[in-house]
Order: C-alpha cells, then structure tokens, then sequence
C-alpha cells in the first residue's frame, strides 16, 4: 500500500530525531493536520518549508543523546520505521 503523505510526515519525524527526541508514541492519531488558518505559518528551518501535519502528544516523550552513536542510530531508526508499519496508518 502506498501512502502519500509518508514522505512529509518522514520529514516530521526527521526534526524529532535532530534535536533527540523520541515521541514514544508515534502513530497516525497524533499527527494532525493545522485547521487554523489565522495561525502564523512557521517555516521549518532544516527542511525550508511550512510543514503540512503537527505531531502531538508528546506525554511519553524522551530526550535521548544524539552525540552516542548507538542511540542516534537506534532512535532515529525507531521513529522513522513506524511511518512503514501499517498500524501506524490504522490498516490492521
């Protein structure tokens, strides 16, 4: 199955991940897409867009330390593969 909004939603997750956050409990209920359109649109500065979805919910949230090799690569691996699971789109 393909989704269409993987790629933005990625990008997401990608900010979470530069600046060492695990959400710890990623899925598709807690990314929501802004309906306020008097809102400022903020400009994400590494991706040099206005992101399309907010994740919240960030009550299980961690810092996790981006300088240790291990966990860079085993927490930015953790949220980025919940983007591919079907359970994270609600399919199962």
């Amino acid at each position: 199955m393909i989704y269409p909004r993987r790629p933005k939603i990625s990008a997401l997750l990608d900010d979470l991940n530069a600046v060492g956050i695990l959400h710890g409990d990623i899925k598709f209920n807690n990314i929501l897409s802004p309906a306020e359109p008097w809102l400022e649109p903020q400009i994400c500065p590494r991706h040099k867009q206005v992101h399309q979805w907010r994740v919240i919910d960030f009550d299980r949230a961690s810092k996790w330390n981006r300088e240790n090799v291990i966990d860079r690569k085993r927490f930015s691996n953790i949220q980025c593969c919940a983007v591919e699971d079907p359970m994270f789109w609600g399919c199962c």
